[in-house]
């Protein structure tokens, strides 16, 4: 932010700039590893990773990945792997784009796999679960 009260910065440091801030904010939508159900380990960066976590009576969302970052350096396209098994209650791996809906990836036992092209602004995977016991692991690369 500091170049942006400066004269003399290029638009590409400004631009640089804004992209960090947006990132940062970005970070903040994605549960803390404190309170998630399992075990997230990051990629590159943070639309990249592992996750792997056993539910019991599950209620919630969880946010695992993404962000708002402008530009990713990685690119727009992720690989996702998703294994889901229920053993009670309902679960839903998810992403968000934007002010869109979210869609739905798997709400049922079983994989998905797909390479996603990531619009422009905020991405998130994440899951919500109803009365969910079971497994779920997730891979993003």
């Amino acid at each position: 932010m500091f170049c942006l009260l400066l004269s003399g910065c290029s638009k590409e440091e400004v631009l640089e700039k804004y992209n960090a801030v947006v990132e940062k904010v970005g970070e903040v939508q994605l549960t803390n590893d404190i309170n998630l159900q399992g075990k997230r380990d990051y990629g590159e960066d943070y639309y990249t990773g592992t996750y792997q976590a056993e539910y019991k009576k599950f209620s919630d969302t969880e946010y695992l990945f993404g962000g708002t970052t402008i530009e990713r350096a990685a690119g727009k396209q992720v690989e996702l792997f998703c294994n889901l098994e229920i053993t009670k209650g309902e679960a839903e791996i998810f992403i968000i784009s934007g002010s869109n809906e979210p869609k739905t990836l798997i709400k049922t036992t079983g994989t998905y796999e797909n390479t996603i092209t990531l619009p422009d602004g905020s991405n998130y995977i994440g899951i919500v679960g109803n009365d969910f016991s079971g497994t779920v692991k997730i891979e993003v690369k």
